[in-house]
């Protein structure tokens, strides 16, 4: 063994010392088998039926269909998350809502999600959109949104996550993208991915991405 090494387990060994089971656990487990724990844990609740419903205000205008993007890419990212647990029939859109006049279920998405026989219900609000389009000749994008989320229990009409506020906030920040509906896709694919990651155990490498705008301000939307 030579001196580099030998000077390498005193440095490792010294830490362990001063630092304490909880540097030593760490040490152990190594960057890829750290997890954040869910702020809820949704899995029991796939065996009863969920609505999702996303609320886009009139004023919002896009070259996509944004709102049914969104609502898809949360379905879709439940089936990928859990797997054996997913139950397709069991995860509901207000698309499926049984109303021949559709603004019956924007008026009302809480009597919307009980016709389907749903007990819980993501309520998921477009608050801010802007869509650039930055080129015309190549069709290139850029995008910001904000979202407000919430999952809420309509039986018992208590509000499930997040904890405290009355809604999760989530930013987001596409720089440039090309195609609207590969931008629409994008937003959407952000949106259900920082939603849902608070409810299963995700590695904590892959809890955060690159179109979440932490630190950008939106407070003037």
């Amino acid at each position: 063994m030579n001196k580099k090494n030998i000077v390498l387990i005193l440095f490792v060994s010294a830490a362990i010392f001063t630092g304490g089971c909880k540097l030593a656990g760490i040490l152990a487990a190594g960057p890829t088998k750290q997890y954040i724990l869910p702020e809820y844990d949704l899995k029991p609740d796939l065996k009863e039926k969920i609505y999702i419903f996303v609320s886009q205000p009139a004023w919002i205008d896009t070259p996509v269909n944004i709102r049914q993007d969104i609502a898809d890419k949360m379905k879709a990212y439940i089936k990928v998350s859990f797997k054996k647990d997913y139950v397709p029939e069991n995860i509901l859109t207000y698309e499926d809502a049984p109303f021949a006049d559709t603004n019956s279920a924007d008026l009302d998405p809480s009597g919307a999600a009980e016709k389907l026989g749903a007990k819980k219900m993501f309520y998921i609000e477009i608050q801010g959109l802007d869509i650039i389009r930055l080129s015309h000749q190549f069709g290139y994008y850029s995008a910001e949104m904000k979202i407000g989320a919430l999952y809420y229990d309509i039986t018992k009409d208590k509000k499930l996550w997040p904890a405290g506020s009355e809604y999760k906030v989530l930013k987001y920040d596409i720089e440039c993208e090309k195609g609207a509906e590969k931008l629409g896709s994008r937003l959407a694919t952000a949106n259900a991915h920082c939603i849902l990651r608070h409810f299963y155990k995700c590695k904590k490498n892959k809890f955060k991405i690159a179109e979440e705008a932490v630190d950008t301000d939106f407070s003037d939307w």
